[in-house]
């Protein structure tokens, strides 16, 4: 688990778009992942005169039921299915985005890889409450938690987010910061070699590190 930060990292000639918020989702097109309460409050943040872009990334089975909710929001013109993208890809998206929105609900979420992505990239993010995102995100610091399928939380953050340019980057300074203080694979390798060396008896008193890293 983890992310390469050396890899996953903001676009220094990235700078914010004075017109609309480029909103990033990176997730399986399933009902679980919740896209049609992103598309809600993106909805919403419209009629309330906030300009937004919103991009998903992935492919699954409730395509047809998102695409459903973009007609019936009248949505067409501000999102976009991606699709399936490459790794590549998925990175270059990230660097071009203003923040990563994963509206998951259930219990399915461990510890997302497309937050400690996103977070690695200098994005603020917005999810849900649901498997580790307590642990991982700071309120109000890197990112905002929502509890599931709270249309107007997602909302009000991404307004927030939108008209404030200056916290919008200073979150994504935090979110950098923590990505590579606590999801860097390099990081947590070191850290589950220790756990291991901890707790291992060792056969014989010449077995060494050097073994277990061997």
């Amino acid at each position: 688990m983890g992310v390469d930060t050396r890899r996953f990292l903001p676009l220094k000639t990235n700078t914010p778009d004075s017109g609309a918020l480029r909103v990033l989702t990176v997730a399986r097109l399933h009902p679980n992942k919740g896209h049609l309460f992103a598309l809600q409050a993106i909805a919403g943040a419209r009629e309330a005169g906030v300009q937004v872009k919103y991009v998903i990334v992935g492919e699954g089975p409730a395509r047809s039921d998102i695409e459903s909710g973009l007609r019936q929001l009248k949505l067409e013109d501000v999102v976009t299915l991606a699709g399936t993208r490459s790794e590549d890809e998925v990175l270059e998206m990230l660097q071009e985005a203003d923040v990563l929105v994963l509206p998951s609900i259930g219990l399915g979420e461990a510890a997302p890889v497309a937050v400690m992505e996103a977070m690695a990239c200098g994005l603020p993010v917005v999810c849900s409450i649901i498997g580790g995102t307590r642990d991982m995100v700071d309120e109000g610091v890197d990112g905002f938690l929502v509890e599931q399928q709270d249309v107007k939380g997602i909302q009000a953050r991404l307004m927030q987010l939108a008209v404030n340019t200056d916290q919008r980057q200073r979150m994504g300074r935090a979110a950098r910061a923590r990505a590579e203080r606590e999801f860097d694979c390099n990081v947590l390798a070191a850290r589950l070699l220790q756990l291991v060396e901890r707790h291992t008896v060792f056969d014989s008193p010449e077995q060494t590190r050097g073994d277990l890293s061997a």
